[in-house]
């Protein structure tokens, strides 16, 4: 750019001079001798007044533009211009953050470590009890049926165990209570019978048992149905091992 008696000179994004008008075509040449390897494609010359600046020894193509305001020529520019990054070496954020947290770094590495072997430690754990938690729901679970088989969908089984207990508890005279302690009494006035396993569902007692003999059975059946409350059927009896195993079910009468 053409200013007076001064000429600016811009080179490339962030380099140039100034120069008097006098040396600018010398300085010039000097300038395009350098930059022999990547000559530029042409120059385009900005002038603020009429006087013409000489420059027929440059080996270029020149573009001659006129200038009224040397301000706004150079602000043009400065949106569009690469920022010159100054937060280098000493300024660097980067360097000043890794210089203040490299001695921090063994420290949160232990940290680091110690926080996953506890996480680790604590989650072996949990599994360990969800396992056990579940185990122990399977098992209430099964008892919950065999003991009342009449259930068929189970949500929670102790609270249903609970249930099923309390509605036992509260059956009167027809109840569990009263029904399982007339049974146990006529099961011990046969004598020589053992009870493997019992299902009760309201108003009916499945039992299964072994004994002796056939006739065992009989005197069992006819104890039980004596003082006209209960019925007794024999749903099957086979011999094993020497012992009579049967399977039984006694009925609360209407």
């Amino acid at each position: 750019m053409s200013d007076g008696d001064r000429v600016l000179v811009r080179i490339d994004d962030f380099s140039g001079y100034a120069i008097d008008r006098s040396s600018a075509e010398v300085l010039l040449g000097q300038s395009l001798e350098e930059a022999a390897d990547d000559p530029p494609a042409g120059m385009v010359l900005f002038t603020t007044d009429e006087a013409e600046l000489s420059l027929d020894t440059v080996a270029l193509d020149v573009e001659q533009r006129p200038c009224d305001d040397v301000l706004k020529l150079l602000a043009r520019g400065v949106h569009n211009s690469p920022a010159i990054n100054i937060l280098q070496g000493d300024y660097s954020f980067k360097q000043q953050f890794d210089r203040a947290w490299r001695p921090w770094r063994p420290a949160i590495a232990l940290a680091a470590a110690l926080v996953i072997a506890v996480g680790a430690g604590k989650f072996m754990e949990y599994r360990a009890v969800a396992s056990e938690l579940a185990e122990q729901n399977a098992q209430m679970e099964d008892i919950l049926r065999r003991t009342f088989p009449s259930i068929r969908r189970v949500v929670n089984p102790r609270k249903q165990m609970q249930s099923e207990l309390k509605k036992l508890g509260a059956g009167g005279g027809d109840g569990f209570v009263s029904v399982i302690k007339q049974v146990s009494d006529a099961l011990g006035s046969t004598g020589n019978t053992n009870l493997n396993a019992i299902s009760y569902k309201t108003g009916r007692l499945d039992l299964d048992l072994d004994t002796d003999r056939i006739s065992t059975l009989d005197r069992l059946k006819q104890s039980l149905e004596t003082g006209g409350q209960f019925s007794m059927t024999i749903d099957s009896a086979n011999q094993s091992k020497g012992r009579i195993r049967g399977r039984i079910r006694v009925e609360v009468r209407g």
